[in-house]
């Protein structure tokens, strides 16, 4: 064998020796990714990772749609019973305004919210008529000599509720019928009432700045309104007694014009005499109370026995609890 054909033996034993290894090394690393991608896939496999069988066998767990929390329903204010209506009325009779009504007929002394009629104040309108309405009259901020550096203004506090005037309670209500109607109820009438305090004290007149004892209802389909204030004092000179106009619509009575019937209502004597005995706020009035008799009244003593009993309140209750009291109030419309 020559040398050149030799060479050609070992050049192509070479060569295939060479593709042999090549062969043998893409086998053992195709052999290594195989086993590699198979461990992936069973790994994947034993933690629960996705696979057809899943997809396709599986449900899935719905969301719980959360319960919704009802809306509260809130409670109404409570109506009174209406009482029933009186079978038998006359015109109740009318008296004097008296020197203290705050309805535009006088004026008012300096310090009071205002110099003439307190029924166009929109607080006016209220069935508890205990405490004052009326904000106290604001003190001047005083003018500044130089300019201040400015400060933060700070939060305003919430007004507080006046406290009731001291008295024993009573809760009066008013039932306007039509004399002339076989005592129907007249709805949509407004009443303003007035009164003294526990020691015979108005406010407006004796205490300027206070407007405690005074107050506007409007009668409703039953002619009816009610009223929470406190049995008034003895005022000197006169038997007790509570002050009241009536008007035909509201905006007569805002206005403080064309009532139309102005008069007063007797205490019972034996309420007074239980209320001022019982109460120190009465001790003034325990006085005055004294002395005082209907028949010896200014205002009182031109009327007849019927009369008086129809312009005295029926009265229930006591001076321990408080009184529950009604009046009827007959006019010809």
């Amino acid at each position: 064998m020559s040398h050149e054909a030799n060479h050609d033996d070992d050049e192509q034993g070479l060569g295939a020796e060479l593709a042999q290894m090549r062969s043998r090394r893409i086998g053992r690393r195709r052999a290594l990714s195989l086993l590699a991608s198979a461990g992936t896939a069973a790994l994947i496999a034993s933690c629960g990772g996705g696979g057809g069988d899943d997809d396709d066998g599986g449900t899935p767990t719905p969301t719980p749609t959360p319960t919704p929390t009802p809306t509260p329903t809130p409670t109404p204010t409570p109506t009174p019973t209406p009482l029933p209506l009186p079978t038998t009325c006359s015109n109740y009779p009318p008296e004097e305004v008296g020197p203290y009504p705050a309805d535009g007929s006088n004026s008012l002394p300096a310090g009071a919210p205002t110099q003439t009629n307190i029924l166009t104040f929109s607080g006016i309108v209220r069935t508890d008529i205990r405490p004052n309405f009326t904000a106290p009259t604001p003190t001047p901020t005083p003018t500044p000599t130089s300019t201040p550096t400015p400060t933060p203004a700070p939060a305003p506090s919430p007004t507080p509720t006046p406290p009731p005037t001291p008295g024993v309670q009573v809760t009066l209500t008013f039932i306007v019928v039509n004399t002339a109607s076989t005592c129907a109820a007249l709805s949509n009438y407004a009443i303003y009432l007035w009164h003294p305090r526990a020691d015979g004290r108005y406010s407006l007149y004796d205490d300027p700045a206070d407007t405690y004892c005074r107050g506007v209802l409007y009668t409703n389909s039953s002619g009816q309104c009610t009223f929470t204030t406190i049995f008034p004092g003895c005022e000197p000179g006169r038997f007790p007694h509570m002050h009241f106009e009536l008007f035909t619509n509201p905006s007569n009575a805002l206005a403080g014009r064309f009532a139309k019937l102005t008069s007063q209502i007797v205490m019972p004597p034996e309420a007074a005499a239980s209320v001022y005995s019982s109460s120190a706020d009465y001790a003034a009035s325990a006085t005055n109370f004294a002395s005082a008799t209907i028949a010896g009244d200014p205002v009182f003593g031109n009327n007849t026995s019927g009369q008086i009993t129809s312009m005295t309140p029926t009265f229930t209750g006591t001076a321990a609890t408080g009184f529950t009291a009604s009046i009827v109030i007959g006019v010809t419309p």
